[in-house]
């Protein structure tokens, strides 16, 4: 069935399973922040404290959420989210004006992913606030999408009347 949510969606939510409840993250057009939203199993859904940035992205990792986005500057930041809703961590992300903007995934441990140029993509582990042996691999073309599951980073991009996938 269907949920009603106490906030309506005008431009970006993520949705994310944190066991048996879902977590969705709502940007607001306007708002420097994100509100967060507690779906239980029992379908009642609970208002948590808003995170301090414009997610783009949000991967459960370990025992904590691991989410991307915009701060109120517009530069990329990570925070680390307890199950709970409240931030524990936050980086800014020494990333100017990414063609990609940061993706969190787990491969094992937390990993986010970005392109600087459409012609490379930069994979980099996450120790709580900090980025761990950055990656740098050729992709042949902007990525039409990237995914990260638990033993792989995948991209896939055009070329030409072909499609090509790198793990």
């Amino acid at each position: 069935g269907a949920i009603a949510l106490p906030e309506a969606i005008e431009t970006a939510a993520r949705v994310v399973a944190v066991g048996d409840e879902l977590r969705v993250l709502i940007n607001r057009p306007g708002v420097t922040a994100t509100t967060q939203l507690r779906v239980l199993a029992t379908h009642d859904v609970e208002e948590l404290p808003s995170l301090p940035l414009v997610s783009a992205g949000v991967a459960v990792c370990e025992n904590e959420l691991l989410v991307t986005g915009a701060d109120e500057a517009g530069r990329p930041v990570m925070v680390g989210v307890t199950f709970d809703g409240k931030v524990v961590w936050e980086k800014q992300l020494d990333i100017t004006s990414p063609a990609r903007w940061p993706i969190p995934g787990c491969v094992v441990n937390p990993v986010i992913v970005w392109q600087k140029t459409l012609e490379k993509l930069e994979v980099a582990g996450c120790v709580r606030s900090e980025l761990d042996g950055i990656r740098t691999i050729n992709v042949g073309g902007p990525p039409l999408d990237i995914s990260i599951g638990e033993s792989a980073v995948w991209a896939a991009w055009s070329a030409g009347s072909e499609i090509h996938c790198l793990r």
